[in-house]
C-alpha cells in the first residue's frame, strides 16, 4: 500500500524529468525546438517552479491540509 512517503519519493523522481517533458511537449505542439521553450520566460519560470526544493514537502503540506490533517 502507498504511503504518504512513498507518494513523496516517486514525486521527487519524476521531478528531476518533468522540465525536460514539458519542454518537449510544448515544443512538439508549437513546432519548434525543445530548448526555444526552455530559454523563454515561462520555461524558466517553469523549470525555477518545479526545480524548487521545497515542492515536495510543500506538496505533502497541500495535501494533508486538503484533508484537514
Amino acid at each position: 500500500m502507498a504511503t504518504i512517503a512513498s507518494a513523496k519519493r516517486k514525486l521527487s523522481d519524476k521531478v528531476r524529468v518533468m522540465p525536460e517533458n514539458y519542454f518537449e511537449g510544448v515544443a512538439s505542439f508549437l513546432g519548434t525546438s525543445p530548448a526555444t521553450i526552455a530559454g523563454s520566460a515561462p520555461g524558466e519560470a517553469y523549470r525555477d517552479k518545479i526545480s524548487d526544493p521545497s515542492l515536495v514537502d510543500r506538496w505533502e503540506r497541500n495535501l494533508r491540509a486538503a484533508f484537514g490533517v
